[in-house]
């Protein structure tokens, strides 16, 4: 069986969110087609490579580095003095071992070994000798045109054989940088033959995900807040964990919101879909989000603020969700989902049938093509 290496500038952690999901996803098909390796250039915790224990981890450097280094200023204000000297020794091992690891990664695959790279961060340590494939979750502009530290990891990787984005408009905008490009969607499995009942589903909404800057879950509870405060039946509640959840916590709190805002910690239990009209979000930086595709699997319609111009590819606007501009669009879009349960029906029945472009099947034929052909060429 031919071995294909999955490459990590540090093996995730299990709840991460949708990257680690995504990755669990694809192994999970692949493992009948390839031998499934993970290398990973930096050591982790062992609860992390626990996530993937079904598979062979090579770990290039027995370091552990926090490779959010370039939060040092970050550190330095709120006077985090721990963070910060950690920090200054990440970034020292960062750079420090850049050419030592392309010489270890130039001798230890051979020329015809299929490699993925995961993100830019990990394709700073491969060789230019290394024929590979580079993925990037998320839009094209949070690496080409984001911030210092997103643009410097661009700028230090070595030049990949093929850039895969998650959506056709990213690959689109890339192809202007050099690169040979591509897409394909996520996937959250095969589609899923059912009947659509949303009367017990009526008012309850979820938000899936890391509590983060980047997802802003704070600004949806304040949306669910004012919806409320106009009288409505309406529940928010929120899975995941992350560096927001003491303030989240604290928000919800001291406003008293307990009675229909609830935090619901880490799940992998994807049927809780089955109890919720929609899920919310209001992401700033998305490629193609898991779990929105996880709801439409069952069913879910979405209401989103637009993270890019791939929104549209994931959200099909007033068909199988909504693509709100601002936060009283977002109001009235929740009060609509309360008040007209005809339309709610009908926006899963359609949630349900637009995940056909998401499958697994279709997925797996794509991506092994990619896999079998980039190193042809």
């Amino acid at each position: 069986m031919k071995s294909l290496y999955f490459v990590f500038d540090q093996i995730p952690p299990p709840q991460s969110g949708g990257l680690i999901g995504v990755y669990r996803n694809i192994f999970q098909e692949l493992k009948k087609d390839y031998n499934i390796k993970l290398v990973s250039i930096y050591n982790c915790e062992e609860s992390y490579k626990k996530e993937f224990s079904d598979y062979q981890i090579i770990i290039l450097n027995n370091y552990n580095i926090d490779n959010r280094f370039f939060r040092i200023v970050k550190y330095l204000k709120n006077r985090e003095l721990k963070k910060v000297f950690k920090a200054i020794y990440s970034g020292i091992l960062f750079f420090l071992f850049i050419p030592i690891c392309r010489i270890k990664l130039k001798n230890y695959f051979y020329d015809n070994d299929k490699i993925i790279v995961t993100s830019p961060a990990a394709a700073i340590y491969m060789s230019k000798d290394n024929r590979f494939i580079l993925e990037i979750h998320t839009k094209y502009e949070y690496f080409w045109k984001g911030s210092i530290a997103s643009k410097l990891q661009v700028k230090l990787m070595t030049d990949p054989s093929l850039v895969v984005f998650r959506t056709k408009i990213d690959a689109k905008k890339a192809k202007c940088n050099k690169y040979k490009t591509d897409y394909i969607y996520n996937f959250a499995g095969e589609k899923i033959i059912r009947k659509v009942n949303v009367e017990n589903r009526i008012g309850k909404f979820i938000f899936m995900g890391r509590l983060d800057k980047n997802k802003d879950p704070i600004r949806l509870i304040k949306i669910f807040e004012s919806v409320k405060k106009e009288g409505k039946n309406v529940k928010l509640d929120i899975y995941g964990i992350g560096e927001l959840e003491k303030n989240i916590k604290k928000y919800i709190e001291e406003n008293r919101l307990e009675n229909f805002i609830s935090l619901k910690g880490f799940t992998t239990d994807k049927t809780v879909y089955n109890n919720y009209s929609a899920i919310v979000s209001a992401s700033i930086n998305e490629g193609l989000p898991l779990s929105i595709l996880e709801a439409k699997r069952y069913g879910v319609p979405a209401i989103v603020l637009p993270w890019g111009d791939s929104t549209n590819e994931v959200v099909n606007n007033g068909v199988d969700g909504y693509i709100v501009k601002d936060n009283k669009e977002f109001e009235e879009k929740i009060n609509e989902m309360i008040t007209n349960t005809e339309q709610l029906k009908q926006l899963s029945i359609n949630s349900l049938n637009s995940y056909e472009n998401f499958t697994t099947s279709r997925f797996k034929v794509r991506y092994i093509e990619f896999i079998e052909s980039y190193n042809k060429d």
